[in-house]
This record gives C-alpha cells, structure tokens and sequence, in this order.
C-alpha cells in the first residue's frame, strides 16, 4: 500500500509548476498528476489563480519508484493561503 505524502511549497512565478522542500530544505520539483484541465477550470482554477509567494501544500500518492512525481487522487487535498481548493467538477 502506497502512503500519502504532504508537499509544501512557495508559489513561483506565475505558472502551474511549484518547487517543493524535502526534509533537509533542498528544492525539489515534483511533477503531480490531476484532473484533467477542462475539470479543474470547471471547478474554478485557472493559471493565474497562484500568484508568487503564495503558500501551496498538496496530498500526494508518490511514485513507488521513488522518483518525484505523485498522483493527488479523490479526494485531492489542495490548499492554497489556508484555502481549501477542489480538484473536482462542481
């Protein structure tokens, strides 16, 4: 059974893509497979919904190949600035 694991991170710049801190503080840039884009527009995201600095943590279900890259599955927890987001069509 794969566990979850909790990502934080500081928005950068103005695009989807986020680096994330391992436990030692070093950067690391995981790639995270959602919704497709149509559900996560119909559910409110766009690509400036992130703004430099804000602060994103997100659940994943990581690659048991150890690698950085993670599947956020029903439910996706996504929080932006304490916010909760969802990943789901409304």
């Amino acid at each position: 059974m794969v566990q979850s694991v909790g990502l934080d991170s500081r928005a950068w710049l103005d695009e989807w893509g986020m680096p994330f801190t391992d436990e030692k503080g070093a950067v690391v840039n995981w790639s995270v497979e959602m919704s497709s884009p149509g559900v996560l527009t119909r559910a409110g995201w766009n690509r400036r919904m992130f703004v430099a600095g804000d602060a994103v943590s997100i659940v994943v279900n990581p690659s048991r190949a150890g690698t950085p890259v993670g599947v956020c599955l029903n439910p996706c927890t996504v929080t932006a600035n304490g916010k909760a987001l969802s990943a789901r069509e409304p």
